[in-house]
């Protein structure tokens, strides 16, 4: 299991004993490490994830869109300092999932997909909708009943993009929420993140579902600044994988095994900038 984090000052990673996915952490020299603690059942498969909010990691397996048994799916919070751990959410159902599990201020958003239909071409996929849950009081709440597929927070606002119709921001504490860009035929489900100046969409999970139409050559990303005016459009051609990265790179993973892990400078974000090799 590959995914690695960073949090106040060490490194974070998921470990497999007896069948068993386990929390670890280790100093930045490597030479402490520890295990936290037992979370759930794995068979080495690298989907179980986490985010830090305090002195808690929220840990959830973000698997089961293809699973045609009904499955419980948990959020999980464990301690980081006793290692003791409670289910915070549970949802249960036939090719359900969830997802997109962030932290913002001292609530975890995290949406609920769920799989209509699969075959070998595509499948079709809903969101149940937009959950929090507050570390402050242990209150679950639906933010919002809307199909969307992602979410940012920027200085109070939502970004969200609603599947078929487009990204939509909406005042945190607000009723009234307002579409700012329209989605495309390319541009049907898209990723959101922000680096505070621009909001970045990516159609990457789209394309993956609909392997058979577009394949991975319509990957790209979108650069939209905060009222909604698309600032540019970039290709990502032959991307396995895309990632938002910081306030200074973008970053897409290429099929060809020669060109490996790509980056882009944000400098040159309004004008284009080109793709380089991360290791050449």
């Amino acid at each position: 299991m590959r995914s690695i984090y960073y949090y106040r000052g060490y490194i974070y990673y998921f470990g497999l004993s007896n069948g068993m996915a386990q929390l670890c952490r280790m100093d930045k020299s490597g030479t402490t490490r520890e295990v936290i603690g037992e979370l759930i059942p794995n068979d080495g498969v690298d989907s179980i994830r986490a985010v830090f909010q305090g002195e808690y990691a929220f840990i959830y397996d973000g698997s089961g869109l293809a699973d045609e048994q009904e499955t419980t799916k948990s959020i999980i919070e464990v301690s980081l300092t006793s290692g003791d751990k409670k289910i915070v959410y549970e949802v249960t159902g036939k090719g359900i999932s969830i997802t997109n599990v962030k932290c913002f201020g001292d609530k975890i958003f995290f949406t609920v997909r769920e799989a209509d239909s699969i075959s070998d071409k595509a499948i079709s996929v809903h969101s149940r909708g937009l959950f929090s849950y507050s570390c402050s009081n242990d209150e679950i709440e639906e933010v919002s009943g809307q199909n969307i597929n992602d979410y940012y927070v920027v200085d109070g606002t939502m970004y969200y993009f609603v599947t078929g119709e487009g990204l939509y921001k909406i005042d945190i504490g607000s009723d009234i929420s307002q579409k700012i860009w329209e989605s495309t035929e390319q541009c049907d489900m898209c990723s959101v993140s922000s680096d505070g100046e621009y909001i970045y969409l990516n159609n990457h999970k789209y394309c993956y579902y609909m392997w058979e139409l577009y394949g991975f050559s319509e990957n790209r990303y979108i650069v939209i600044d905060k009222g909604g005016n698309v600032i540019n459009e970039i290709l990502c051609p032959d991307a396995l994988a895309l990632y938002f990265g910081d306030d200074r790179y973008l970053f897409y993973k290429s099929m060809n095994d020669a060109e490996g892990l790509m980056y882009m400078k944000k400098d040159d974000i309004e004008t284009g900038g080109d793709w380089k090799q991360v290791f050449e």
